[in-house]
């Protein structure tokens, strides 16, 4: 009878139960000169340990990752804020305790459990730059990225140009104000203005308070053009 009634429960979805599968990853050196965050996610507000480039990423309610060596039981969880092309690319770190060894190597095989954005909160705590806010604006509100973005004055998710210090953003627009925007809200010339982004090519470049194009990441394959 309990039995019944439990899985009655889990039928209408009252209770969740997340199965387990296998999965083969590969490492990636988010902790070693080559982050990369497709949503926008800034490095220096990023466990780089703990980052999962997978294909079709949930970009407003990434999915936090479990995964168990099949060598020594060891866990380990990944947050999938970057999309890859097709690769199941884990950060380094994570890799090496999967594989009981510091060691770069092939794909490897794991047991994995997918599980709700939230437990994956000490991996990223929201902030993204406020030169390219659209994870802010596209997210609907009540999701996991829209809750937790955070603008911050920085022009490259890598954190190396900009202040660090916080944006704001105006009641009721999408007009972002960040520090080194200057008096004008960040200016701009031609088609390049405050919070623009395009894809050309392999590389995804951003409008800077300075009215030019910068490069702010690069594809492993060509990407879509965006305007």
């Amino acid at each position: 009878m309990m039995r019944n009634k439990l899985a009655l429960l889990v039928l209408f979805g009252i209770i969740s139960l997340s199965l387990g599968y296998r999965m083969r990853i590969t490492p990636h050196w988010h902790e070693y000169g080559q982050y990369s965050s497709s949503i926008g996610a800034l490095q220096c507000h990023v466990n780089t340990s703990h980052i999962a480039s997978f294909p079709g990423i949930n970009a407003c309610n990434p999915v936090c990752y479990e995964l168990t060596s099949l060598k020594n039981g060891r866990k380990w969880k990944v947050f999938a804020i970057d999309q890859s092309g097709g690769a199941h690319d884990v950060s380094r770190h994570a890799y090496w305790a999967m594989a009981g060894v510091n060691q770069d190597g092939g794909q490897l095989e794991v047991e994995v459990r997918d599980l709700p954005s939230s437990s994956c909160n000490d991996y990223w705590d929201g902030g993204i730059t406020g030169y390219n806010p659209n994870l802010y604006f596209s997210c609907p509100s009540g999701s996991y990225s829209r809750n937790r973005a955070k603008l911050f004055d920085y022009k490259d998710i890598q954190c190396k140009i900009g202040t660090g210090k916080p944006c704001t953003v105006q009641a009721g627009s999408s007009y972002v104000k960040c520090p080194s925007m200057g008096g004008g809200g960040g200016g701009g010339s031609g088609d390049c203005t405050p919070n623009k982004w395009k894809c050309t090519g392999n590389a995804i470049t951003q409008c800077g308070a300075d009215g030019k194009w910068i490069t702010v990441s690069k594809c492993a394959n060509k990407c879509n053009e965006n305007g």
